[in-house]
């Protein structure tokens, strides 16, 4: 199973990032993504000249750079499996009408290729193509994990093991009980990405309500918090402060990650 956004950090790093961006089947190309570094860590460095604090600007910079683009790329994630939950259920509905009719794994693939989704049709396609030259089914269907990153596509896999074997009516039976699982399994994951994409919205609004409370306290710092922001000690405090919030903010972020894993 190809590896999750957020296993071992809240963020893609940037040397993965193009990769994981097309597996999504986000067309982002490298000037692309140039162009969003360099306005993400523009948008820090802009923070930093505003408060005054330069050195401040660079981090906040850097960890832009690293969080915004993360944050795009694991919305863009969310979407897409969302989109490969239901592709995945019509098409397995779709097997499942084939299969009634012949009564083979291989025949029902090859009658619903043309009723499959187009977006996973290719998908289908090339798992029939590799059975026809003798490729078995373990192989030939290596890469579907890859190509759709749900966690129930091994169930699937195993399914279609056992009706290769079985074949006739018990087959169409078990293909029922996998369109009930699979349903079932769609509504809870459904659930719990609107209880996660919730708890992420709680922790980019914390983090933004802290930097609009700097620049407020920033802006009005000429009449009361002149010294905050222009002398050694009130410049530290306030890079503690960023720096503590990012720290909170990346923690938390993993720990949602770690419960949309499990």
């Amino acid at each position: 199973m190809k590896r999750k956004i957020g296993e071992k950090a809240p963020w893609m790093v940037p040397w993965r990032y193009l990769p994981e961006a097309r597996a999504l089947g986000w067309p982002l190309r490298g000037w692309m993504y140039g162009v969003l570094l360099s306005a993400s860590f523009g948008l820090g460095i802009s923070f930093g000249l505003l408060l005054d604090i330069y050195g401040l600007g660079i981090g906040m910079g850097a960890f832009f750079a690293y969080a915004i683009p993360g944050e795009l790329l694991l919305w863009v994630r969310q979407r897409h499996l969302k989109r490969m939950r239901q592709l995945m259920g019509e098409a397995v509905r779709t097997l499942h009408t084939s299969y009634l009719a012949c009564g083979q794994w291989g025949q029902a693939v090859k009658m619903s290729l043309p009723y499959v989704p187009s977006e996973i049709q290719p998908l289908f396609q090339r798992i029939f193509r590799q059975q026809q030259v003798g490729v078995p089914l373990d192989q030939a269907m290596t890469d579907m994990p890859n190509q759709v990153l749900l966690s129930e596509t091994g169930f699937f896999l195993e399914v279609a093991r056992l009706l290769e074997q079985v074949g006739g009516p018990l087959g169409g039976a078990l293909l029922e009980d996998v369109i009930s699982l699979l349903e079932e399994a769609n509504t809870k994951a459904g659930e719990l990405a609107g209880e996660v994409a919730a708890r992420q919205m709680e922790t980019r609004h914390l983090f933004v309500l802290f930097l609009v409370e700097l620049v407020f306290f920033r802006l009005i710092s000429v009449v009361y918090f002149d010294d905050l922001f222009h002398s050694v000690p009130g410049q530290l405090l306030i890079s503690a402060l960023f720096f503590l919030n990012t720290g909170c903010l990346i923690w938390v972020r993993q720990q949602i990650q770690k419960f949309e894993i499990q």
